[in-house]
């Protein structure tokens, strides 16, 4: 049973293929387990909170490595290639880990993406990464799952190039009340403090 996975986010694909693969063990066939082994290393080395800055944003390009949210994709890019090397009664579910995580790269690049159109990116770098998207949809029917994580990796980094340096800041409102109703009624006068402060 897995608790407190959001599948709708790259992240919980991640955890989810990582968990999955980890059900798969013992396959029976010990070359096979230790390719699910290194690869749910990979995924987990691939979900360093360092590197993302919220389940479907990764952090930007970086000197330095510790938190450069191409690594994400280069783990996963390890974890994919030993995958496509199960076979026996695991394939099955190594196939279906594969998935989510292409799943994982292409909302992350259409994340990027997304925000790059929306804040008017540059035009050339949104273009390359539309093409490196369509690449990676054609690698994937191919069935070259290690290029399609290299072409999502390529679309994200075009996506992130097109809005040029951003800033990231978040903040919690925390607007909880005790009573049901009590927040409306606040916000409903003027000079309430707390939503003034925010």
């Amino acid at each position: 049973m897995l608790v407190g996975l959001d599948m709708a986010t790259p992240r919980g694909l991640k955890e989810r293929a990582a968990a999955d693969l980890a059900g798969l063990l013992p396959s029976g066939n010990s070359a096979d387990d230790r390719r699910i082994e290194r690869a749910i290393d990979s995924i987990n080395e691939s979900l360093d909170p360092e590197r993302w800055i919220d389940d479907s944003h990764l952090m930007p390009p970086s000197d330095s490595d510790a938190v450069d949210g191409k690594r994400v994709f280069d783990h996963e890019h390890q974890a994919v290639q030993q995958l496509m090397q199960v076979g026996g009664p695991a394939a099955a579910g190594a196939q279906e880990a594969i998935g989510r995580l292409l799943e994982a790269d292409d909302r992350i690049a259409n994340a990027a993406l997304d925000i790059a159109v929306a804040t008017g990116g540059d035009a050339k770098d949104i273009a390359r990464a539309e093409s490196e998207l369509d690449r990676a949809a054609a690698d994937v029917a191919a069935g070259d799952y290690g290029q399609a994580v290299l072409d999502y990796r390529r679309a994200w980094r075009s996506a992130v190039e097109a809005v040029g340096e951003a800033r990231f800041s978040t903040f919690n409102a925390s607007l909880n009340r005790s009573n049901a109703g009590d927040l409306a009624r606040e916000l409903s006068n003027p000079g309430s403090g707390q939503p003034a402060a925010i």
